[in-house]
């Protein structure tokens, strides 16, 4: 009983991946794709813009060639 609780805190939904709760990111992961969202989605489940992907894309080819 005391699982059902832990499954219901971590996803609203209750939804289980290989017999393991979703965590709220990936609870909004999922909840993005099936509402038809194909862009860009960080590791907390949200929303990013291209021009914010590709920020962190130079800046960390910035650091790479730094060495």
């Amino acid at each position: 009983m005391a699982r059902n609780r832990t499954r219901k805190a971590l996803d609203p939904k209750g939804r289980v991946v290989f017999g393991q709760p979703l965590t709220k990111a990936e609870g909004r992961f999922f909840d993005l794709r099936e509402s038809g969202y194909t862009g860009w989605i960080n590791s907390l489940g949200e929303r990013e813009t291209d021009a914010t992907v590709d920020a962190a894309f130079s800046a960390r080819q910035r650091r790479a060639r730094r060495g």
